[in-house]
């Protein structure tokens, strides 16, 4: 519609341009030489129409010659402002398509940001579950241990042997309550941990040197107990760094390797299935 105005305006203005000059030439009067005689009042439109055909063809042709280069020169200008507007336009377009594209990538941006919030979000709440979750654990190896004298696990010797004398009466586990020593939770698991690997070289050394002792009657309790340090170290890949570095801290794997170790040494009266 707006091309269409446009192209309407310039046409009324071609043919003021044009007509009105024409119209004005046309009906200007002057003096002429008609058969010798000077001939005055007469206009160009009469001079034209009296004239001999010859003329008449002659005048239309340069007339028309001249308004087809003026038409030709008024097209080019007429095709320069359109070709000015499409630039424009184009130009405008480019602008408007380089703004919805910024608006497109700051959004995708704080799509992105707003992901990388939300997801920092579920790891701190699966970390924090997943320590809570260790202190269970822990605080369960600890009650459990706890309970060692119920289980039944007593290793004796008589001594009489030239390396171990004196009678001896061995548990794994200190028997006293942990939670009496005001210990923290790392700190008694700790004492644990040295507790297995102390017993481990000991019932060793009854082993290498061949000395006669009573063996515990079961291990039941050390099994479930092998179950927890089990889990603590399946659940160490949903640890945040610094209780990855508490578990490393504790000895919780070396821990677990000495009570699996334990579990399969010839020390015990009952046998029964370990995880």
């Amino acid at each position: 519609m707006k091309d269409k105005r446009t192209t309407i305006t310039y046409f009324v203005i071609f043919l003021a341009a044009v007509g009105f000059p024409l119209a004005w030439l046309g009906h200007t009067e002057y003096c002429a030489f008609v058969d010798g005689k000077e001939v005055c009042g007469i206009s160009f439109f009469d001079r034209f129409l009296s004239s001999p055909p010859n003329e008449i063809g002659d005048t239309l042709a340069g007339v028309f010659g001249s308004l087809a280069f003026l038409a030709a020169a008024v097209a080019v200008v007429m095709q320069s402002f359109e070709l000015a507007a499409q630039r424009e336009e184009l130009r405008l377009t480019r602008i408007e398509f380089e703004a919805q594209r910024e608006a497109t990538q700051e959004m995708a941006i704080a799509m992105k940001a707003q992901a990388e919030v939300f997801k920092d979000e579920m790891n701190s709440r699966a970390e924090y579950s997943a320590e809570r979750l260790l202190d269970q654990y822990i605080t369960g190896i600890i009650n459990h241990t706890a309970s060692e004298k119920s289980w039944g696990s007593v290793w004796e010797h008589d001594g009489g042997h030239e390396i171990f004398s004196s009678p001896s009466s061995q548990s794994i586990f200190a028997t006293r309550n942990p939670w009496e020593r005001n210990l923290t939770l790392d700190d008694t698991i700790l004492q644990a941990a040295y507790s297995v690997y102390s017993f481990h070289k000991l019932v060793s050394e009854w082993l290498e040197a061949k000395i006669e002792f009573n063996k515990g009657e079961r291990k039941t309790g050390y099994s479930k107990l092998l179950r927890y340090l089990n889990e603590i170290i399946a659940l160490e890949s949903k640890l945040s760094a610094d209780q990855k570095q508490r578990l490393k801290n504790i000895d919780i794997e070396h821990f677990r390797d000495f009570l699996a170790a334990l579990l399969e040494m010839e020390i015990w009266e009952l046998e029964s299935e370990t995880p």
